[in-house]
């Protein structure tokens, strides 16, 4: 498997995209796909986001191939199934497409029709299946002994020499994409190779461009979104009075959910401004924490050099009495080898040491 654009490869999961606008990343495999019976099943989540995302599962001629169709291709030769986040009657809805294409035509969502469409809670995982042989192709959700069978068509185009991938992307609204888990199976027992040579060369950044850039951040905006977009792709066509009815209705409705200068204002008061100051008065006590453990590291450093000091003074000053006791204890040595009486008097002694201290004693007095 191989990574690019904006996906991030944790532990237990794989973030296809992240919950930023205009991002969009993929996963592709250089396994061949099987030329018999085989099944491919996905686990995914949407989360944390304002809907609009896409994945895009793909079975096509061209190893890493990107664009805007849910983060793929819109020329390609094989079959993809494109899954999109969208929200209906104030209810969220995951609708699925299956294409087919000779590597002729140019698809755009805005041409598809969802094959099937089901209602999903955000933040839960569902599993997505595919099986697959030269002439069919079945798309099941749901769990291996719950699952239900959603579409079905017969292939009107040849994938065995194509590549699998994933793909995720996020528009005008967007959400957190991750990929849980991915099995293929093969049903018949048959063997497939990874040895194909392939590498991705055209995902350099997560980020794209897109062909429509909607001004109106608010994600309520749908209908003049759509709008908005047909205005791009045909600038003469003209709108029917019901459009411009649902349109001003919207924008209406938008106006009037649009907090005021009052709620703004009584939002940063009571919430943001606590919040700040209370950030702050961490911040001064973290500051004065740490310049008092500067002091105490300063006391403590001068402390050490002054002990240092002193323990080189003194040893220095023993050092000093001690040559001078030695420089005296040598001439004392000397005298006592040149006088004769002096030898005389420590070999009549028993005790020579102790003749030598009393008279190193009588010197010193």
């Amino acid at each position: 498997w191989e990574f690019a654009g904006s996906t991030i490869v944790f532990n237990d999961s794989i973030q296809l995209v992240p919950p930023i606008q205009f991002k969009r990343g993929c996963a592709w495999t250089s396994l061949e796909i099987p030329r018999k019976d085989w099944r491919i099943s996905y686990d995914f989540r949407f989360s944390e986001g304002d809907l609009g995302s896409q994945i895009g599962l793909w079975f096509v001629d061209k190893y890493g191939d990107e664009g805007e169709l849910a983060g793929g291709p819109q020329v390609f030769k094989g079959i993809a199934v494109i899954i999109s986040l969208v929200e209906k009657e104030e209810k969220n809805f995951l609708d699925f497409y299956f294409i087919q294409n000779r590597g002729i035509q140019t698809i755009n969502m805005s041409d598809l029709k969802p094959v099937q469409s089901l209602e999903y809670r955000i933040g839960s995982v569902f599993n997505v299946a595919i099986e697959l042989n030269l002439q069919t192709i079945d798309i099941k959700i749901g769990k291996l002994k719950t699952e239900k069978l959603i579409y079905s068509s017969d292939l009107n185009v040849d994938i065995t020499q194509n590549y699998i991938g994933v793909t995720a992307i996020n528009g005008q609204n967007f959400a957190k994409v991750e990929l849980l888990d991915l099995f293929i199976h093969l049903l018949n027992n048959h063997e497939i190779s990874s040895k194909r040579k392939v590498a991705m060369t055209r995902w350099n950044t997560g980020t794209y461009q897109p062909n429509h850039i909607f001004h109106y951040r608010n994600p309520e905006f749908q209908k003049m979104y759509l709008e908005h977009i047909r205005m791009d792709e045909q600038p003469n066509a003209e709108a029917n009075f019901s459009t411009v009815i649902e349109v001003i209705d919207e924008a209406n409705r938008v106006a009037f959910d649009t907090a005021s200068f009052y709620e703004l204002n009584y939002f940063v008061r009571e919430k943001i401004n606590p919040y700040t100051t209370k950030w702050y008065e961490r911040t001064l006590k973290i500051s004065n924490i740490v310049k008092s453990s500067h002091e105490v590291l300063t006391a403590g450093l001068n402390y050490t050099n002054f002990v240092v000091k002193s323990l080189n003074e003194t040893i220095s000053e023993n050092a000093a009495k001690f040559s001078k006791k030695s420089a005296t204890l040598a001439s004392l040595f000397s005298e006592i080898e040149d006088d004769f009486d002096i030898r005389e008097l420590v070999k009549k002694s028993g005790n020579t040491t102790s003749q030598i201290l009393f008279y190193i004693g009588s010197s010193e007095f």
